[in-house]
């Protein structure tokens, strides 16, 4: 088992990660995620309209996405990529808009990205108890229990980063349940690499993660 003593990684997405992901792509995460805080999922034209890009130039960063791992609609359009319209464990509340994000890192980031506050609801996968949060560009407002901790994957596969990191990605009751869950996903040999951190780490490494490029770049505030 690992914890933030003994390592600290960046963040939801650890720098080395980033650096093999097409920053285009990462950017165009940004700039859909920008549209979809509206509440609707993005249609290929309203990406292109929104930020003058032409549709071939669209429709090749919209293949791109899917084969990332992006979530689109029946229709076609985007519904997702860290922050998403489709249920996950993590809900995640902007203006009085319902979302979910693919982990509880990302809960941390997205506040940080888009200069707007959060409140977050999450489920204790070992405990089944629910923790609720206040995350705004800032920090970590408020969190019950204030026991709270996360987990956060070091390393993964870019090619897939829900697959290898996200799904590790929970908020627990405590570092006691943290550390059960660790000891059942990050065993000696052949284990997944697991850090245990309070929510106050977590929210440092994610702002860290934002000074990086291309997310330096695309920050945007309120």
């Amino acid at each position: 088992m690992s914890t933030s003593d003994s390592h600290k990684p960046t963040g939801s997405i650890p720098d080395k990660v980033l650096q093999e992901t097409d920053s285009d792509l990462v950017r165009a995460i940004f700039l859909l995620l920008r549209l979809l805080l509206n509440g609707k999922p993005v249609s290929a034209d309203r990406f292109a309209t929104s930020f003058g890009l032409s549709h071939a130039e669209v429709d090749a960063l919209f293949a791109g996405l899917r084969v990332w791992g992006a979530e689109f609609d029946e229709a076609g359009n985007f519904a997702g990529a860290g922050i998403t319209l489709i249920p996950t464990p993590h809900r995640y509340e902007v203006n009085g808009r319902r979302f979910f994000t693919w982990c509880a890192p990302d809960t941390l980031l997205f506040p940080i990205m888009f200069g707007h506050i959060a409140a977050i609801e999450s489920t204790d996968p070992v405990s089944y108890e629910r923790i609720l949060a206040t995350i705004s560009p800032r920090g970590v407002e408020h969190i019950e229990p204030p026991t709270a901790v996360l987990t956060s994957r070091r390393g993964g596969d870019a090619r897939d980063v829900r697959g290898s990191m996200c799904q590790f990605g929970h908020f627990f009751t405590s570092r006691t349940s943290a550390a059960e869950y660790v000891a059942h996903h990050g065993g000696a040999v052949g284990g997944v690499p697991l850090d245990i951190l309070t929510p106050t780490e977590a929210f440092d490494n994610a702002r860290a993660l934002t000074d990086l490029e291309p997310f330096r770049d695309i920050r945007w505030t309120q």
